[in-house]
Formats: C-alpha cells, structure tokens, sequence
C-alpha cells in the first residue's frame, strides 16, 4: 500500500490511541513525538499491503520504542513532572515491556494474547510480565497483591485470573478452587482491586491527551514526495530513456504498432475465462513473424474487465 493512501487513513484512525500509548512508553511529549515519527518513517520504508490493524500498529510502535530506548541507554532519564499522580510516576519507572503490558491491558482490555502479538513476545510471558507490572505498581495504588499460596494448583489458577476479560477465570474449576482457597480468594480481590485504581489513574492522565494537530499533518507528511523529490528521478533518467527509446523503434519489429489488441471484452463478468484469454492472446502474439531476422521480439498485455473501474492486468 502506497505510504500516501496509508498514513492519513492510519493516524485518523489510530492517531489519538497511538500517541496516548507513546506518552506511557516515553518520558514526556517530546519523546512520544518522536517515537510517533519512527513509526511513520517505519510504515514509509516498509508500507503493509493492506491497511494494518491496531495490534500491528502497536508491534511496529514497540519495536520502535525498543530501538530509540537502546539508543538512549546511556542518557540520563528526564525527572518526571511532579504534578503526575504516584501511580503514573510508578508506571514509568518499570520496564518498557511491563509498562507496555499494563497499559494496553488496562486502557485497550488486550488479553494475553493480543498483548503477544503487540510485544512480540508468546502469551505465557505476556502473562508474566502483566504480573511484574502489576505488583511493581501496587504500593503506588496502596494496595499489596499476596504471593502466598495453599498448594501447586494455585500457579494455574492465578494465571488464568490476571487476565481479567477472560471466561476461563469464571469456570467452574476455577469458582471451585476459589471457594476453597483463602490465598486465592485474597489474590483475586487485591489484584481487581489494583486494576481498577490504576486504570482510573491512567485514564485520569491520558484521557485529555490527544494527538496535536500540528504533530498530525507532520506524521502525513511523510507519504507525501516533495515535488523535488517526484522529479529528481526523472531528470536523471531522460537521457537514458532517449537513447532506449531510439534503440527500441530500430530493432523491436512492430514497436510502431498498434500496442494493444483487444482479445475480448464482455458486460457479463460470469463468462469471462481467464485461461480463454491467455490463449487467444498467445495465438496472436507468440508465434514468429513469416519474414524477418531470425531474432524476434513478442510482448503481450490482456486486461480482464469485471467492471467499467476494475480490471486485471495479464502480461507475458
């Protein structure tokens, strides 16, 4: 997909999520501009070929944000602002993937696995570092999640209560082991708890932060060639194609004919025969002139209307 058909419709739609997400994997605003920039240098350089999906868009944003943290390693992070409530300031101070993990599992519902393909990562350490993330940022949310446990089985169950939008954690095996299990029962509370009370203070933080429209049409501006740029190219190559030109009307028999024959066109797209036209097309063109040097040249193109707007282009 051309990068000036993509990067509009993308930052239109995803913009705002986009920069809201940038804001909680970077320092400050600067910091989520640029890495917003890489991500549109990223989609220029490597266009998808359809529209990509959010959790795509997020899998790019992150291996961004992965290059610009290793880059800036050995920089001194910028102090946080003061005005920032203690769980957001607690946020940031955790490691990129965890702070990832968190974020969209709290502010976009990701379950494990939409969390693997965002990070990159198989949805066991998605898990994990959704646990991480949340016990490092429960003593900003004043609350503690306890690691006790009554037996071997309380692993299992407690993986499949992190995630909170799952089905499994209301099954009947799990709702058994609850009811049998203080260490669990006390988990699961304390970890809802904690959810909720960061979650309002991310939404809090991140709600009126919308993508700058300033920032906007720079992030477009990177599908759109500077009217240098689309002639450069060309200037280069009028000479060469000059010269091509000349070779090509004195050796290619027929270069001053008609280029193109028309096979068959039909109003009904039901009957059209891919196969039927390649044939017809190899009659006319694949066989040897009756004169001539013995070196011939044969070109055909066959376009196969389905509509008055859509065709295919058949080449050989």
């Amino acid at each position: 997909m051309p990068p000036s058909v993509l990067l509009e419709p993308v930052f239109t739609t995803h913009g705002d999520q986009l920069y809201r997400v940038a804001l909680l994997i970077t320092p400050d605003e600067r910091h989520a501009a640029r890495l917003l920039h890489a991500l549109a240098t990223d989609l220029t350089a490597a266009p998808p070929l359809t529209t990509p999906t959010e959790v795509e868009l997020l899998a790019r944003l992150m291996s961004a944000a992965r290059a610009a943290e290793a880059k800036q390693a050995q920089q001194r992070r910028p102090p946080r602002n003061t005005a920032e409530s203690a769980i957001y300031r607690s946020l940031h101070s955790q490691p990129l993937d965890q702070r990832m993990a968190l974020g969209l599992h709290l502010l976009l519902g990701y379950d494990p696995a939409r969390l693997a393909g965002a990070l990159g990562v198989d949805p066991d350490a998605s898990v994990r570092l959704l646990e991480k993330a949340m016990r490092a940022i429960a003593p900003a949310a004043g609350r503690d999640i306890p690691d006790r446990v009554s037996s071997d089985h309380c692993y299992a169950v407690r993986a499949a209560l992190i995630d909170t939008t799952s089905r499994e954690r209301h099954s009947g095996s799990i709702r058994s082991h609850l009811a049998g299990c203080a260490a669990c029962r006390s988990f699961d509370q304390r970890w809802i708890e904690v959810g909720q009370v960061t979650e309002e203070a991310l939404r809090q933080e991140l709600r009126p932060r919308q993508l700058p429209a300033e920032l906007f049409n720079r992030l477009v501006a990177y599908g759109t060639p500077r009217t240098g740029d689309q002639l450069r190219p060309y200037r280069v190559a009028i000479p060469l194609v000059a010269v091509l030109a000349l070779i090509a009307a004195l050796v290619l028999p027929g270069f001053t004919q008609r280029a193109v024959t028309i096979v068959d066109r039909t109003n009904d797209p039901v009957t059209v025969d891919p196969n039927a036209l390649l044939t017809q097309a190899l009659e006319l063109h694949s066989q040897p002139p009756p004169t001539g040097p013995a070196i011939w040249h044969g070109r055909f193109e066959t376009l196969w209307y389905f509509d008055e707007r859509t065709f295919a282009p058949l080449h050989a």
